[in-house]
């Protein structure tokens, strides 16, 4: 019998960004496995001026059943919300109005979905997991928005217990995510927690050519790229300050490749300090990702100190999949610093220190050698270790367990 799974994530292909992306990768790999996969997606909101796809497309053997929602910015968090709630109430319609003949796998964005997954499970009886790429309401306390203290974050970890503990698999992606997940549910459950490394698909971004550099004017540059979110978890801030101090340097330049919350904070910052050496770009398209990435000298991954095991920043795996010597400006106890002094394929520096950022640029800028092999160290931990084919047979075992 074919094995089979419903995944059920907010976005999906063709919007190819944050977790679209990284189901999409899995979706497609699961199907090489001989694994049927149906993903339930929203409508699109990151690339809201593309033309909108139809309710149900197959991309590379996976069905990609799209159902309604809002599509407000992202950068709105009225509209983000509106949108989050839309999303998983049209979720749960879906799921009471069909038969569900798989074991179900929700990611945790929107926060609120795996509630409802959970509920409509125990009605139905479904087998189902839940794959935690951020820790919520710890984002929400730690980035400042509600105390922790607060009558909502009390409710909202109450729910997440009440549903964490009904999850017959808990997927978590980093050492310290697992240790904040087992605070919220019963130790007599912690055998359901399962930790699977985010990964990069290194097919095609192995052999990018690295043609943005003489598009964006960056021949003979040193160029240090940050390619992705500019969330509230990462420190980007500090990266901008580094340019700041670094404007006169000849040969370095700073490209901001993404979008998010920080990004038109950060793109005000180097308007009024005149930085001339800092471009800001859209995402680029999928089959591009090489090309960007290997645009690269350096790349930069950031975190917040409070978002140790909140959340991982998985445009790492990517950066390291290129050949791309990483800067983390990250927490010394967080899943990504681990990775960078495991593998050797990169520099930690701890968040807000300018200064230490400024002098291991300035480093990995003179000394091209090391910068090279510890780019190659991470190409070999990818290979090993945190490839998109490991993830699958991870996954694959998963699905086996549920069904």
């Amino acid at each position: 019998m074919t094995p089979r799974v419903v995944f059920i994530c907010q976005l999906a292909y063709p919007e190819l960004v944050s977790t679209g992306l990284t189901v999409t990768e899995l979706a497609e790999g699961l199907v090489r496995e001989g694994v049927a996969v149906t993903v339930i997606a929203g409508p699109m909101t990151v690339m809201r001026g593309a033309a909108r796809p139809p309710r149900e497309i197959h991309h590379a053997g996976v069905v990609i059943q799209r159902v309604g929602g809002t599509t407000f910015s992202k950068r709105s968090m009225l509209g983000r919300i509106a949108n989050h709630v839309t999303f998983v109430g049209s979720v749960a319609w879906y799921l009471i109005t069909h038969a569900i003949n798989a074991p179900v796998l929700c990611w945790s964005n929107p926060p609120v979905l795996p509630w409802v997954v959970a509920g409509v499970a125990w009605l139905k009886r479904l087998r189902w997991g839940v794959v935690i790429f951020d820790v919520y309401p710890d984002a929400v306390v730690e980035a400042g928005l509600l105390p922790g203290h607060h009558w909502v974050i009390r409710c909202w970890r109450a729910l997440n217990r009440w549903a964490l503990n009904r999850a017959h698999r808990v997927v978590v992606i980093g050492r310290c995510m697992a240790d904040r997940v087992r605070a919220l549910y019963s130790p007599e459950r912690w055998g359901s927690l399962v930790m699977i490394p985010v990964w990069a698909d290194d097919r095609g971004i192995q052999d990018g050519t690295g043609d943005y550099r003489v598009k964006w004017g960056l021949v003979d540059k040193v160029v240090v790229g940050y390619a992705g979110n500019m969330a509230r978890f990462h420190d980007v801030m500090t990266l901008m300050k580094a340019a700041d101090a670094l404007r006169d340097h000849p040969r370095i330049r700073f490209v901001m490749v993404g979008d998010g919350h920080q990004k038109n904070e950060l793109m005000a910052y180097a308007h009024d300090r005149l930085l001339h050496n800092v471009q800001f770009h859209a995402y680029v398209p999928r089959e591009q990702r090489g090309d960007l990435l290997r645009t690269f000298d350096v790349g930069v991954v950031s975190l917040n100190d409070a978002f140790a095991g909140v959340s991982v920043p998985s445009k790492s795996f990517g950066l390291m999949a290129a050949g791309v010597p990483m800067v983390g400006l990250l927490p010394s106890q967080s899943e990504m610093a681990y990775v960078i002094q495991e593998e050797g394929c990169g520099w930690v520096v701890s968040p807000g220190d300018t200064q230490g950022l400024i002098q291991t640029l300035i480093q990995a800028c003179e000394q091209t050698d090391e910068c090279k092999n510890r780019g190659r160290k991470g190409q070999r931990a990818i290979a090993t270790t945190y490839s998109l084919q490991q993830a699958v047979w991870h996954y694959k075992a998963v699905i086996d367990s549920l069904g």
